[in-house]
């Protein structure tokens, strides 16, 4: 069963919003003594940023990132807020705080923070922001988007070790991701995964691509020609991160 949205951020309001172009109701406060949607006014966001745009989720560890948001005003800015949208399109809406000001331009953050045991695995993939700012006008416009992916696992092994020249050399690994329902990692099936080689401290190159089974095992053989490392890459996708494994050297004897 899906454990509730509002679970995933670190700090939320209780207000939920129906639809990204909705305007808060806290929104409509009175600005301070300001005059509202005065012909003199304007309220604008000049940035918007959230760091790091992809965060990384692995089986049991929260996550941290933080919404940065730059805005001025002519008179006095009184809220800054941010709708967080899911895969699902659930919104969440969130108070920014103020943290300084500099040439009349004001920076609000929020930190944010995400447990895997507040995710299913379908939640992987692009979030969205919608910002919102009062002040002598109210203000909103779409904020960053940011990707919030599973944790991946990739490892290489290379035998026998060490091997004569021109015998095949086995190069076995195994690709995981995180399953954030189960709290652990498992097999990532049918993923295309670079193998690449180097010799000594050179640049690694591609030897040919290896498709992960159903457990996520990735094996194929090449013949020994020369000492050197070898390594998978997985490249990632829309809902896993992207991968390199420790490299495993082998010693070719003539």
């Amino acid at each position: 069963m899906r454990k509730p949205f509002a679970t995933f951020l670190a700090v939320l309001s209780s207000a939920v919003m129906a639809a990204a172009g909705t305007t808060p109701a806290a929104a409509q406060a009175a600005a301070g003594g300001c005059a509202q949607g005065t012909s003199t006014g304007r309220t604008a966001i000049t940035s918007a940023t959230m760091v790091p745009s992809t965060v990384v989720v692995g089986s049991t560890k929260q996550k941290k990132f933080v919404l940065s948001v730059k805005a001025e005003d002519t008179c006095k800015i009184t809220q800054v807020q941010a709708a967080v949208f899911g895969i699902f399109e659930q919104a969440d809406l969130i108070d920014l705080t103020r943290v300084g000001t500099s040439n009349g331009t004001s920076t609000y953050q929020i930190r944010l923070s995400v447990r895997p045991e507040h995710l299913i695995n379908s939640d992987a993939g692009r979030w969205r922001t919608q910002l919102f700012v009062s002040g002598t006008r109210q203000f909103t416009r779409p904020g960053p988007r940011f990707d919030i992916v599973r944790a991946s696992r990739l490892s290489t092994h290379a035998a026998p070790e060490p091997v004569r020249k021109g015998e095949k050399l086995t190069v076995r690994g195994t690709l995981q991701r995180a399953n954030w329902e189960k709290g652990r990692y498992a097999g990532h099936a049918g993923q295309k995964v670079q193998l690449q080689f180097r010799i000594g401290h050179g640049s690694y190159s591609k030897i040919k691509t290896v498709t992960s089974d159903r457990a996520g095992r990735l094996r194929t053989t090449v013949k020994a020609s020369r000492d050197g490392c070898y390594r998978y890459v997985f490249a990632g996708n829309r809902t896993t991160n992207k991968i390199i494994s420790k490299a495993d050297c082998v010693d070719v004897h003539r």
